[in-house]
């Protein structure tokens, strides 16, 4: 699962934080994940774009998540080189979960480009929490976000808990004959 935090809302928004998330979708479990935040002025460089309406509503967030944005930030193209780094653990057919189908990957997906590297995932890889949420909405009634919104990590993790959740509700149970 990938969640980014961002600048703007269109394909080529600076990216302010990236998280990436290993899990099981049948099971939910949650191993390693990745958490870096980037240097605003460093997308800004690579021509990456903000806009005004996004930044307004950074400013009414929760001052949790507005800090977050600041502190420990590295340049684009040193995150994303670590973020290929760490995906070169997974396996070649990995699915890469966002949420939404033209939002968090394509964002990333243009950010690789500026900085002339190819995503680590194959585009045939890509999958939509969105998506799963629109065939199971109801899932959002009892499964809550923990921790502080807008935080890439915690909103992963929410994200898995919804797909694997929906994956659950879509599977049918294995009829044992006996």
């Amino acid at each position: 699962m990938i969640d980014i935090e961002t600048m703007g809302t269109n394909k080529r928004a600076v990216i302010a934080s990236i998280a990436a998330v290993e899990f099981d979708l049948a099971s939910g479990q949650k191993g390693r994940h990745f958490y870096e935040k980037v240097d605003i002025q460093s997308c800004l460089d690579l021509g990456l774009q903000v806009d005004g309406d996004t930044i307004k509503w950074w400013l009414n967030q929760p001052d949790q998540a507005r800090a977050e944005l600041v502190k420990d930030v590295r340049p684009l193209p040193q995150v994303l080189f670590k973020l290929t780094h760490w995906m070169a653990k997974c396996s070649a057919d990995t699915k890469v979960w966002g949420n939404g189908p033209s939002f968090d990957l394509v964002i990333l997906g243009n950010a690789f480009q500026a900085v002339n590297q190819t995503p680590p995932w194959d585009y045939k890889n890509e999958r939509c929490v969105r998506t799963m949420l629109m065939l199971f909405p109801m899932v959002r009634d009892y499964i809550h976000h923990r921790g502080i919104k807008h935080q890439p990590v915690a909103d992963a993790n929410y994200q898995i808990e919804l797909v694997s959740e929906c994956y659950r509700l879509a599977t049918p149970p294995q009829l044992v004959v006996g």
